[in-house]
C-alpha cells in the first residue's frame, strides 16, 4: 500500500490529500509529497506540517506552503531563508 501511494505522490504531490491518514502521517511519504508540490504540505498529519525537515523541504519547493506548519516554523529563519 505504501509503494503505491509513494508512487502517487512524486508523481503528483496533490494526491496526498486521498490517501489515508496512516500514510498522511508517514515521513517518507511526507517527504516524496513536498518535494513534488511543496503545497502538498497541507495534507500531511500535523505532526508532519511541524517537523522542522519537511517544512524546509515543502517551502524550498514552493514558498506559498509557509503558511500551513506552525508558527514558530514560520519565523524559522531557514525556512524564512528558504522562500
Amino acid at each position: 500500500h505504501k509503494a503505491v501511494v509513494l508512487a502517487a505522490v512524486r508523481q503528483n504531490g496533490g494526491a496526498m490529500s486521498w490517501a489515508s491518514q496512516g500514510m498522511q502521517n508517514d515521513m517518507d511519504v511526507a517527504r516524496a509529497a513536498v518535494q513534488q508540490n511543496g503545497d502538498a504540505l497541507r495534507y500531511a498529519a500535523a505532526q508532519l506540517q511541524d517537523h522542522e525537515g519537511i517544512v524546509l523541504e515543502a517551502v524550498q519547493q514552493n514558498g506559498l506552503a509557509l503558511p500551513y506548519p506552525a508558527n514558530w516554523l514560520q519565523n524559522h529563519e531557514g525556512a524564512v531563508k528558504a522562500v
